[in-house]
């Protein structure tokens, strides 16, 4: 979800703020080459405009690369070739698993079928648990802004059955922190996450497969859903035992979503069996699966198919369901790759780098901790995605971050996504706060709190085992 705010007369000072401080910029003796002045000017002017959220981010992006081709700073085909990048085809293809899922309700099957179970049924404080750890899940593969949008109005409702008391609806940010959390764990889970794999495949030629990822990433996740449970151990304690909330077994899954089920396992198996077999053999054949089964090709194969497999209703998903993917964020990644790339050209990666080498006297895990925390405190003020667009290509510049680019990008990512004191931070933080059931300082102080114990995470997890 790309955050929009109506055009407001009390928004123009925002509004117009971006092109003025650019035009500062232009004007003023930086002392750097031309090029990466003017390329300072139209990211600053940029990231104003994704931090206010006037104007929607794809936008936004496109407007700087029109400004970046009238200031000759490359050219227009050479500014637009990040659209066929071939992450945004892993992102594209996730993007129409995760519709197929929806229209095939294949994801309410596996609520209902979780919150079912024999365990579970009738105890509040068990099904919103359950609750919790299944919108984790369901949100490293699937959307997470969708997999919030499912899974909270789930969690209300058996809160209200439940008759619990009223604080206990702070836990509707304990399943917006869990989508949010779960979104870490795959390449897939996040735009921030494939951002990240595009700048870094871009800039330094070689990014983590999806075996890699998960390894390093789902460890993380999983601690700090452990955590973010713990930090509502009073509210869930809160909950009565009994719940009249309904969790009648569902009835079997249909063909059509057996054959989606069936699809989603062959997608997952190629996307780890290349990191599976090259961490066993490095023989011609984990050279054939690498070469020929990439995520992107793979992700793609799969939206195919679901748009050609035949099914009693139809296709498996039909082509007027799969055009509601959210093309709006993979026209962001493009632009946000684009932009990142464009740093590089002109130059001012390379001065803001040479910027963060004043401080080369701190040790890099020093630097590390410094970026991560930053980047926690601006995924804040601006949402994940503009977050990782403008942070990591200045990371990747900097030799203190590049010498250990696979930790950096697993960090900063992390950070990225574990936002949790804001709505703008994130889609399902802005999904918890619509709802009406919190209001901003409960979230701010719970999100504070939060946002502490992933601070430690993230720093104990990349200077231990990234």
């Amino acid at each position: 979800m790309i955050p929009t705010t109506q055009l407001k007369l009390s928004n123009l000072i925002p509004l117009l703020l971006g092109p003025l401080i650019a035009l500062v910029m232009w004007m003023s003796p930086l002392g750097i080459e031309p090029n990466a002045q003017k390329c300072a000017g139209i990211i600053v002017w940029v990231a104003m405009w994704w931090m206010c959220s006037l104007i929607p981010l794809h936008v936004t992006g496109l407007i700087g690369l029109i400004i970046a081709h009238f200031m000759n700073l490359s050219s227009w085909s050479e500014l637009l070739i990040p659209y066929a990048d071939p992450i945004i085809f892993l992102f594209m293809g996730g993007f129409f698993i995760a519709q197929a899922v929806e229209y095939r309700s294949l994801d309410k099957w596996l609520v209902q079928k979780t919150l079912s179970l024999k365990f579970i049924r009738g105890n509040s404080q068990r099904l919103f648990i359950s609750l919790t750890v299944i919108t984790a899940f369901m949100s490293a593969f699937l959307s997470n802004t969708a997999t919030a949008a499912l899974v909270i109005p789930i969690g209300i409702e058996i809160l209200r059955r439940s008759e619990a008391p009223q604080s206990a609806f702070k836990l509707v940010l304990l399943l917006a922190g869990a989508a949010s959390i779960g979104g870490t764990m795959t390449p897939v889970g996040s735009p921030p996450n494939m951002i990240a794999l595009g700048l870094m495949e871009k800039i330094i030629g070689t990014r983590p497969d999806f075996l890699s990822w998960v390894m390093h990433m789902a460890p993380l996740s999983l601690m700090m859903l452990l955590a973010l449970i713990m930090l509502y151990k009073r509210e869930l304690f809160s909950l009565p035992q009994e719940s009249s909330f309904k969790t009648h077994t569902p009835e079997s899954l249909n063909n059509a979503q057996k054959i989606l089920l069936s699809i989603i396992v062959m997608t997952c198996f190629f996307w780890f069996a290349p990191g599976i077999i090259a961490a066993l053999s490095q023989g011609a054949f984990a050279s054939f699966l690498q070469k020929n089964f990439s995520e992107s090709l793979v992700a793609t194969l799969a939206g195919v198919i679901l748009m050609l497999t035949p099914t009693r209703s139809g296709p498996l998903l039909p082509w007027r369901e799969a055009q509601k993917i959210d093309w709006a964020t993979l026209m962001l990644f493009g632009s946000g790759i684009s932009l990142g790339q464009l740093a590089f050209k002109t130059g001012l990666a390379s001065v803001l780098a040479m910027k963060l080498e004043s401080l080369s006297h701190l040790s890099p895990e020093v630097l590390l901790v410094i970026a991560i925390i930053a980047t926690l405190f601006f995924t804040e003020l601006a949402s994940n995605t503009a977050t990782a667009n403008l942070i990591i290509p200045v990371l990747l510049a900097s030799s203190a971050f590049l010498m250990n680019a696979d930790r950096t990008i697993y960090a900063i990512v992390a950070a990225a996504n574990l936002a949790f004191m804001l709505p703008v931070g994130t889609p399902p933080n802005a999904i918890a706060y619509a709802t009406g059931q919190v209001g901003i300082g409960v979230m701010m102080s719970r999100g504070l709190l939060a946002n502490g114990v992933s601070a430690l995470l993230i720093i104990f997890f990349s200077l231990l085992f990234f």
